[in-house]
C-alpha cells in the first residue's frame, strides 16, 4: 500500500472516530456516578492511542507513512491549545474541580502558546532535542490532564465533579482531541529522533528540504522524471539514494521509514 492510499485510510479512520465519538457522547455513554470516577472517559483516551502505537510498530508501510508527514504542520496543530483558558473559566463557574482545571488549562495554554515556536523554530536538527522535549512536555501535559480527571474525586470528594467532561461539547476532548493530540507528539518524536546533520550538495549548496516522496515510489520517481530529461536513471537513482534530506533541513539516510528528496541539479544532459 502507497503512502497516498495510507492517507485516505488514516483520514477515513479519523473521520469515522469523530462521529463514533459524537455519537457516544449524544447518547451520554461517557456519564458515569457523580461520586465514581469516570473509567470510560479513561478508556475513550486510551483505546485509539494503543491502537495507533501496535499499528505503528507493526506495519512497515503505515510507519512509513506517519513519517514522511510534515513535523511542522503537526506541531502547529497543537496551537488550538491555548483554548485552555475554559478549563480555568469552568473552574471560576464552579463546573470543574480545581485539582483538575487548573493544571489542565494553564498546561494546555503553555504548550498551545508555544507551539508556533516550536514548529518554526525548532523543527531542525540542530534544535531536536529542545523540539523533542518540547514534544515530551505537551504528552506529559496531556496524560496529567487524564490522570487528574479520572481520580479528581477522590481527592476532592466534596468539590466539583467533572461530569461536564462527560457530554458534549465538552466530551470530544477527552474522547477525540487528546488522544489525536497525543499521537501527533509520538509522530514528530519519532521524526526528530531520526534527523541527521544537513548535507551539502556537489556544488556547494545546501539541499532543499521542501520536495520529498516516500521511499517505495523512489526507483519510479527517478525512473520517470529521469527519462523525461535524458538522464542515466541508475545513476540518477544511485546519486538521490546518497542525498537525501529530510523536513526541517534535516537529512536522513537510508532507511524505509523515513522520507527522501528527489534531487535533480542543472547538469548538462547525457545521451541516449
Amino acid at each position: 500500500m502507497k503512502n497516498a492510499s495510507y492517507g485516505r485510510l488514516t483520514a477515513g479512520l479519523i473521520a469515522a472516530w469523530f462521529v463514533v465519538a459524537v455519537s457516544t457522547s449524544a447518547l451520554h455513554l461517557f456519564k458515569t456516578d457523580p461520586n465514581l470516577p469516570p473509567v470510560a472517559l479513561g478508556l475513550a483516551v486510551l483505546i485509539p492511542v494503543v491502537g495507533f502505537l501496535v499499528w505503528f510498530a507493526t506495519s512497515v508501510g503505515f510507519r512509513q507513512f506517519a513519517l514522511s508527514l510534515n513535523p511542522r504542520t503537526l506541531t502547529l496543530v497543537h496551537s488550538w491549545r491555548i483554548a485552555g483558558f475554559t478549563f480555568l473559566a469552568l473552574y471560576a463557574a464552579g463546573m470543574l474541580p480545581g485539582v483538575f482545571a487548573l493544571p489542565a488549562g494553564w498546561g494546555d495554554i503553555a504548550i498551545g502558546a508555544t507551539a508556533r515556536l516550536a514548529a518554526l523554530k525548532l523543527a531542525n536538527f540542530s534544535s531536536r532535542r529542545i523540539f523533542i522535549l518540547w514534544q515530551i512536555l505537551g504528552i506529559a501535559d496531556l496524560i496529567t490532564a487524564v490522570t487528574l480527571a479520572t481520580v479528581a474525586r477522590l481527592i476532592s470528594p466534596h468539590g466539583a465533579t467533572t461530569a461536564v467532561m462527560t457530554v458534549l461539547p465538552m466530551s470530544l476532548i477527552p474522547t477525540f482531541a487528546v488522544p489525536l493530540l497525543m499521537i501527533l507528539h509520538v509522530i514528530c518524536i519519532a521524526q526528530a529522533r531520526q534527523w541527521k546533520q544537513r548535507t551539502e550538495s556537489r556544488v556547494g549548496q545546501h539541499l532543499p528540504s521542501s520536495a520529498y516522496v516516500a521511499p517505495r515510489s523512489l526507483r519510479q520517481f527517478v525512473s520517470e522524471h529521469a527519462q523525461s530529461l535524458g538522464r542515466d536513471t541508475k545513476t540518477d537513482a544511485k546519486q538521490v539514494e546518497e542525498t537525501t534530506v529530510g523536513i526541517g533541513g534535516c537529512s536522513q539516510e537510508r532507511d524505509p521509514s523515513t522520507a527522501w528528496l528527489i534531487l535533480f541539479e542543472n547538469q548538462p544532459l547525457r545521451s541516449g
